[in-house]
């Protein structure tokens, strides 16, 4: 086996696990002498670009993001030789997502090892396709549990309209034959494996030669303002820790549709958030920072806490089958209720 293709759902800027674990995939697979074509979306659109992208970031052609991303590569010291290519494809805002807009199955070559990220998301809308695929082994790997995101996207309906996407989320899976999800809290068919295929960049490894100025707060979080990413559980937790700890502010780093709304509640309920912009350099910006508080259990396996152990921050986390991976690391503080 020589030629593998990866496919994902999003590509750098966009700052999330699906845009950003694969390009490692990618350079991993190359430094072992594999040839790899990694394929992402194109979202031809500058108001879509505007949407999922750092501000003032937006390409004109799939030529421009490849630069982007190459240059990303090279600062984040990571193999930049596999082949980057681009499938059309278009931002539906109210899935908060991106689907491709070309039959996948013709798009894409042939070759000896399909990697799907995502298969239930890249195939949503074209299920048909997959049994269709020319490859002569087909992986799929499931990062996002979308039961979570249902429940936040359908609000009152999601009783009714969770199931039927569960459902429908196995029934795809089920059309490849190796599954792998990255923890037990993941859907996946019955002769699925469960194994951590990711992991963290080598920069969040090593010592930062200049720190930023010290932070007024010992703790952070960075992620998505969504309240399915546990806001709620992390004021109920804040209120319950003793003042010398809870007088702290947290510093929170990222964006969301949400983020008034989740701030100003959390402030009623008396936990300061301290907004702070997403980043492109996390490894640097969070240096100073001594505990990651991380009250999400809505990941299949979250990488920005895995990042926080290979940093040798403290990690703070709910007992929950998505943590079960990092139970073990001695920097890892689990709470049960």
């Amino acid at each position: 086996m020589k030629d593998i293709c990866i496919v994902t759902t999003a590509s750098i800027p966009w700052l999330t696990g699906t845009a950003i674990l694969p390009l490692a995939r990618a350079s991993a697979l190359v430094q072992r002498g594999f040839s790899v074509r990694l394929y992402v979306p194109w979202v031809e659109s500058k108001n879509a670009q505007s949407a999922i992208f750092p501000p003032g970031v937006t390409f004109s052609q799939p030529e421009e993001q490849r630069a982007y991303v190459k240059k990303w590569l090279e600062d984040k010291h990571l193999d930049a030789g596999a082949e980057l290519a681009f499938y059309p494809a278009k931002y539906i805002a109210v899935f908060r997502s991106i689907y491709p807009s070309v039959n996948l199955a013709k798009f894409l070559p042939e070759t000896d090892l399909l990697i799907l990220e995502e298969p239930e998301h890249l195939f949503f809308f074209q299920p048909w396709n997959l049994s269709k695929l020319k490859a002569a082994k087909i992986c799929g790997i499931v990062l996002t549990n979308y039961s979570y995101y249902c429940e936040d996207l359908f609000g009152k309906l999601s009783f009714a309209l969770t199931p039927l996407y569960d459902a429908y989320d196995l029934f795809l899976k089920r059309k490849l034959p190796l599954v792998i999800r990255l923890s037990s809290a993941l859907k996946g068919p019955e002769n699925g494996v469960v194994s951590n295929v990711d992991g963290v960049l080598p920069k969040f490894f090593a010592p930062v030669s200049e720190k930023p100025e010290k932070p007024s707060t010992p703790f952070y979080y960075i992620g998505k303002f969504e309240w399915y990413k546990g806001f709620g559980e992390l004021t109920e937790l804040w209120t319950a820790l003793p003042p010398e700890i809870s007088k702290y502010p947290i510093d929170c780093f990222g964006g969301g549709s949400q983020m008034k709304e989740i701030i100003d509640t959390c402030k009623e309920n008396g936990l300061q958030i301290n907004h702070q912009p997403p980043t492109l350099s996390p490894e640097v910006k969070l240096a100073p920072y001594k505990t990651f508080i991380n009250a999400s259990v809505s990941e299949g396996l979250c990488t920005t806490s895995m990042e926080a152990l290979a940093m040798g921050k403290w990690l703070v986390i709910p007992e929950h089958p998505s943590n079960e991976f990092f139970y073990g690391f001695s920097n890892c503080l689990v709470y049960r209720d």
